[in-house]
């Protein structure tokens, strides 16, 4: 038996795609997973960061952000989003003893879209447990 699909043509064509993209905006999270790897096209080494919001509405959600560290601005960047985060380092070829004390951080960052590229920007460090807030709260 062949399925008539017809009648939900037009309701098929107004509906929007889903998206599991977290909106932009502001927003508490939490490190759940920082690793070393390598671009695709370059071969350049970059630091990825797996992100769990930490506001009911997106806890089900995950964001990321990658450190390219092939530059001056790119390094930069780096120290700031790992001083944030506690950690200072003489030498970047400390970094892979570090890892793992970037897991668990609750941070405050900002989200933002421009065009299809996602970058998230780390705003501030956040007193654990601090961040059990919705994202509409003025404070972020």
């Amino acid at each position: 038996d062949e399925v008539d699909l017809s009648a939900r043509d037009q309701q098929f064509r107004e509906t929007p795609k889903a998206t599991s993209s977290i909106p932009d905006g502001n927003y508490p999270v939490r490190v759940e997973h920082v690793e070393l790897a390598t671009t695709r096209s370059s071969r350049r080494p970059v630091l990825k960061w797996t992100l769990r919001p930490l506001v009911p509405e997106y806890s089900n959600r995950l964001l990321w952000k990658k450190s390219v560290l092939g530059s001056t601005d790119g390094l930069k960047w780096l120290k700031h989003d790992l001083s944030l985060c506690g950690v200072d380092l003489d030498k970047l070829s400390d970094l892979p003893a570090h890892l793992e004390c970037l897991v668990g951080v609750e941070l405050q960052v900002t989200k933002r879209t421009r065009e299809d590229w996602e970058n998230v920007h780390f705003n501030r460090r956040l007193q654990p447990g601090a961040a059990r807030v919705s994202s509409d709260d003025p404070a972020f």
